[in-house]
């Protein structure tokens, strides 16, 4: 019986993850809101279809910010092969950082396991509260009855708990493969007053929108390899990143497309702390308008061998807005003094044209890794934003446990 490479079953076990997570529908948060919002407004009564703006718009403003930053491939031991002992042994130097690779590599035919959790809740875009800032309205005639309706939202939060295996195999002393498989667990809450009227009747209440859905995001392929090799001076290491479509983005579990990330690692060792910088960029190959600049630097400083504190800016940019159009159903909506505020959308004959604006979205990283045994590392983690456009959570808190073999 022939015996599988380690890396091969790295690759093979995530094909079939993405196929199972494929293989599996149902209905998705954004169609369920769609549906809540045309019900509240009366229009399945009327047999009216008002355009699922909101799926819409709050699904692209949060994958366009909801990529949370993701274990790196670099791992905080690495292995070196001793020919007089005719072993691999562990080099001392710094424990190094979370969500920024550095240029070492994990060693020939070691193999490092990371668990990761993060939370996120998002409530905010671009600094102010995202729920009042979704309001509907529309128009339409019905058994020779004008009728309208309209929905003021309130308080919006989209919760994301994201549990990650994330797995480095050393091929040689110089080349990484990585597997990274999140699960995630996602939350939409939505409240607001909705009113409509129908002649001369109207009424008004308040109401509130709650789905949840659990399942496997988009799993990322990741190889990396190291092609300068001076501590005195600097490390250079190149990476590649190819993300697959594996998450539901109805469930704001996955982008929905196929991207490549190509990136450029630098680091440098200054006794046991390290100092690393990472340059990037994201090419979605189902959508230009996706693309996205990454960029992170920061230092991991170690005051103890089995302790250290880490410090990281991580930083991505849109380089163009989201522009996209919803058939406008048969009703009108209305936007302007006689109807709601429209945040980015417009109404016009033919549908809804909308717009998520390019964002620039900056993060500081900070928290401790301590080693408390052998070779197994753990991290806790805050994760502030530094900027304030897209949609955003007040802090995200993160944490970790690696061990390597």
């Amino acid at each position: 019986m022939s015996r599988t490479r380690p890396h091969a079953t790295l690759v093979l076990v995530s094909a079939m993850i993405a196929m199972a997570a494929r293989a599996v529908s149902a209905t998705t948060i954004s169609d369920s809101l769609g549906r809540f919002i045309n019900r509240e407004m009366g229009l399945v009564v009327s047999n009216l279809v008002f355009p699922n703006i909101a799926g819409e718009f709050i699904q692209r403003e949060a994958l366009g910010s909801l990529q949370l930053p993701v274990p790196a491939t670099s791992t905080s031991f690495t292995y070196s092969y001793n020919p007089q002992l005719a072993t691999f042994e562990r080099q001392p130097g710094s424990l190094g950082p979370v969500f920024v690779d550095r240029s070492d590599t994990v060693g020939e035919g070691h193999l490092d396991l990371i668990f990761s959790y993060q939370f996120a809740n998002l409530t905010d875009l671009n600094g102010e509260n995202f729920g009042q800032q979704l309001e509907f309205a529309f128009m339409s005639h019905a058994s020779g009855l004008t009728v309208g309706g309209a929905f003021l939202g309130e308080d919006f939060s989209l919760k994301e708990n994201v549990f990650s295996l994330n797995a480095t195999y050393g091929i040689t002393p110089s080349w990484d493969v990585n597997l990274l498989v999140p699960t995630l667990y996602t939350t939409l809450d939505l409240g607001g007053v909705v009113g409509g009227f129908a002649g001369s009747g109207a009424q008004i209440g308040q109401v509130r929108f709650h789905d949840k859905a659990f399942g496997i995001g988009d799993i990322l392929l990741r190889t990396k390899y190291r092609f300068f090799d001076d501590p005195n001076l600097i490390l250079l290491a190149g990476a590649l990143t190819l993300r697959m479509p594996s998450g539901n983005p109805g469930n704001f579990q996955g982008l929905g497309d196929f991207t490549i990330t190509p990136t450029l690692i630098a680091s440098r060792p200054i006794g046991p702390h390290n100092v690393h910088m990472n340059l990037a960029m994201e090419f979605n190959t189902a959508d230009a308008q996706a693309t996205r600049a990454r960029y992170a630097i920061g230092a991991t400083l170690q005051p103890r061998e089995w302790f250290a504190f880490l410090l990281d800016v991580l930083g991505s940019s849109g380089l163009a807005d989201d522009r996209f159009t919803i058939p406008a159903g048969n009703v009108t909506p209305v936007c302007g003094p006689k109807g709601v505020d429209c945040v980015n959308y417009s109404p016009s004959p033919t549908g809804v044209n909308g717009i998520v604006h390019r964002s620039d979205i900056v993060d500081l990283s900070a928290g401790i890794k301590f080693n408390p045994f052998a070779s197994a590392n753990v991290y806790l983690l805050a994760i502030i934003p530094l900027t304030q456009q897209g949609l955003r959570a007040a802090v995200i808190p993160a944490g970790g446990f690696e061990w390597t073999f």
